[in-house]
């Protein structure tokens, strides 16, 4: 199978391993799965991506992650990992402040960390 991409329809079919219901990831997938009249069957829930992806090492089900979380895990071998093709899924996250200007000096380090990491790899 040299399949690099999923539809998130394709996925539902399978166990999932999730966060918490509280969680803002497992909130907009489940609210895509009903916007495709599907629903996530959702195996187990745990505190944190490092988590989900030991259990989709483990075999307990698929799971959707953020592409730096995952690909933490590849290196062992055992998870394949494919971009899920749905329009939704590239996500545009900000980095909101009420003044950067009046930031601390450890908080603006975060800000240039966190748009450096932003900077695509090809």
């Amino acid at each position: 199978m040299n399949q690099r991409q999923i539809a998130f329809a394709q996925a539902l079919v399978h166990d999932f391993v999730g966060l918490g219901e509280d969680s803002a990831l497992q909130q907009h997938l489940a609210l895509q799965a009903e916007r495709l009249g599907l629903r996530m069957r959702t195996r187990i829930r745990l505190r944190s991506f490092e988590a989900v992806c030991r259990m989709v090492e483990a075999g307990v089900g698929v799971a959707v992650v953020p592409a730096v979380a995952a690909e933490r895990h590849v290196g062992a071998g055992r998870l394949r990992l494919l971009k899920l093709s749905d329009a939704w899924a590239d996500r545009q996250l900000l980095i909101c402040a009420r003044s950067f200007e009046q930031l601390s000096m450890p908080a603006l380090r975060l800000v240039d960390a966190l748009c450096a990491a932003q900077t695509p790899k090809r």
